[in-house]
Parts: structure tokens; sequence; C-alpha cells
């Protein structure tokens, strides 16, 4: 039963590494159903990098509208060496775009500067160099998707993604703060055990 489902969580894993490549390579051929595919099928991953950094809606959309502006032509362009790393490739991108929104959060800005975005992306150099976090961000994300408990993928997602305080957690969850600890340690036990049994335990830290 448990190799079954270790079997099961490894080939989901493979299986999302594989969309990534099908989705670059159509994109180099100019596959315009691929960049639609990948905006819907990779938004919501960016939306958990962005909004603890941004933490406004507005701004979060704007962001990923920003990302596509800029990654879109560059995947078309053959740049993205390792196709199966493309959300940490996006993730990376949406930490940088994000950090130059946040200086510049006093000026107006009401059209996306394309030519500032992409100096801002390519002056941090090689996103697979600094792949490291991103990987881990997108790694634990797909990790707590897999979980099989509700509960567990939610206060994983709260705390880890939304940064929400335990008291909010435990107010909104109608929660003890005993409670939330006790739950919380044992999600994040299981989070790591998942981790360790899908050879992450190297770039995964909880």
């Amino acid at each position: 039963m448990f190799l079954q489902t270790d079997k099961k969580r490894n080939n989901t894993l493979e299986k999302n590494r594989q969309i990534a490549r099908s989705i670059v390579a159509r994109i180099e051929k100019g596959d315009l159903t691929a960049e639609q595919e990948m905006c819907l099928r990779y938004e919501s991953v960016l939306r958990r990098v962005l909004w603890p950094l941004v933490n406004n809606y507005s701004d979060v959309d704007d962001l990923i509208n920003n990302i596509w502006l800029v990654a879109i032509p560059k995947l078309r362009r053959g740049e993205l060496r390792a196709p199966e790393t493309l959300v940490a490739y996006l993730s990376t991108m949406a930490r940088r775009l994000a950090a130059n929104e946040n200086r510049k959060r006093n000026r107006q800005k009401t059209d996306a500067d394309t030519d500032l975005i992409d100096k801002t992306v390519s002056s941090e150099g090689d996103p697979l160099k600094q792949a490291d976090t991103s990987q881990a961000i997108e790694l634990t994300a797909e990790l707590i998707d897999l979980m099989p408990t509700n509960r567990d993928r939610d206060i994983l997602t709260r705390r880890f993604f939304k940064h929400q305080e335990r008291t909010k957690i435990c107010d909104e969850l109608d929660l003890t703060t005993v409670q939330l600890s006790k739950i919380l340690s044992r999600a994040k036990y299981r989070l790591r055990k998942l981790a360790i049994q899908n050879d992450f335990a190297s770039i995964f830290s909880c």
C-alpha cells in the first residue's frame, strides 16, 4: 500500500517535469496554445510566490502579466537551458520583479516597461544558478499538493505561502494554540517524510 502510494507520488512529480519540458518545447516551436497552457497552469504557483512579497492583489496581477511579457519571448528564443526547471525559472523571475516593484512602490506606473523588467531579471544572472530557493518553493508546493489530508494542505499553505500568524490561523479554523502546534508539527513531519521519500531532502527545509 505505502509502496504504491510512494510510486504514485514519484510518478506525479515526474509527470509534472515532463509537462514542463513539453510546454517549453512547444513554445520554442511557436505553439500559442502552449503559451496559454503555461499561463493557466502556473499562475497559481506564481501567486503563492508573489503574495508574501507584495501582499496586494492588484500588484500581484500586474506582476504576473509582466512575468509573461518577459518569459514568453525568452522561451520562444530557447533561452531556458533546462526545460524541466520551468517553474523554478518563473518563480525566480517573480521574486526579482517583486523586489523591483517594492523599490518603486512610491512611483505610479501604468504601463509595463518590458525593457526595465528584462534588465532587472537579467542583472541577477542566470536563474538556474540561483535555482535552489525557487526550486525549493516549487517542490514544496508540489509536495503539499500531493499530501492526502486537506487539513495538512490547508495549514501548511497558510503558514508557509500565505505567512499567516498562528493567532489568525487559530481564529479562522477555531483551534487553540496547543491544537495548532500539534497539527502543524505533525503536518511538517509528514511533509519532510514525503520530501525524503522523493529524494528532495537536500533542498527541502521546513
